[in-house]
């Protein structure tokens, strides 16, 4: 990956972070609530997670199969669990590339609502 694909890879991360948190935020009713389900996502944050990065994807042009090789070029060393899966190749490629992402937007956003607590700002200042 070049250093400029890398660029624009690290801006869409980090943007989708202030966005998720604020989507959980307002779906669960606090920061609080949100952080504790960032900190042991369960089956709904990672559904809610996965529904994102589908939204995303196809609001960015990323939902198709060279925005998923993009994506997963991206995140070519993390390790990714799938669910049973019967499909063509496209179909795969984008599972692949939502479940990566989702699963890394998960733990990017604890990790900067944590910081942002920790460091006292409010959650618009992720």
């Amino acid at each position: 990956m070049h250093a400029w694909e890398a660029q624009v890879f690290d801006s869409l991360l980090g943007g989708s972070v202030l966005r998720f948190f604020e989507r959980l935020r307002a779906g669960f009713g606090s920061e609080e609530v949100a952080l504790e389900r960032l900190a042991a996502p369960d089956e709904e944050v990672e559904r809610l997670a996965e529904r994102f990065a589908e939204a995303l994807f196809a609001e960015v042009a990323l939902d198709s199969s060279a925005g998923s090789c993009f994506v997963l070029e991206a995140l070519e060393e993390r390790r990714v669990r799938l669910p049973e899966f019967e499909g063509n190749v496209a179909g795969l490629l984008a599972g692949v590339a939502r479940r990566a992402f989702a699963e890394l937007l998960i733990a990017k956003t604890s990790e900067a609502a944590q910081l942002s607590l920790a460091y006292g700002f409010e959650g618009a200042d992720l």
